[in-house]
């Protein structure tokens, strides 16, 4: 009986630590708009096969982008470039390719081997 509560104790933490993996936030991240030479600010939420992008002045700028949906992701001067199979909306205009400048390399890093993760 105790080797079957130790049992289920690490299959509850092996759970806790899968369900958390495609899970994180990254602050200080500036988004490029085709429209603007000036970059939006806001931070992105990672959860699961989604990639939230919040404006922090405005945040009904919020978007989404789908895992599924990156085509391609490349570096390019340190920014993280999506190449996106159907383009998103974003204000009123729709964007194909999602330009964001993160904060330090370790992020660029985790978001480049989120998309690669495919489910």
């Amino acid at each position: 009986m105790k080797h079957l509560k130790f049992l289920a104790l690490g299959l509850a933490i092996l759970a806790l630590c899968a369900w958390a993996e495609d899970r994180f936030e990254v602050k200080r991240v500036k988004y490029y708009t085709t429209s603007s030479a000036e970059p939006l600010t806001g931070h992105i939420t990672v959860a699961d096969d989604k990639l939230i992008f919040v404006d922090d002045t405005n945040p009904e700028a919020t978007f989404t982008v789908v895992r599924s949906g990156v085509k391609t992701t490349r570096l390019d001067n340190g920014r993280v470039v999506f190449e996106m199979s159907e383009p998103v909306t974003f204000r009123d205009g729709q964007q194909s390719s999602l330009i964001f400048m993160l904060p330090d390399t370790k992020t660029r890093e985790e978001v480049v081997t989120w998309v690669k993760v495919k489910k």
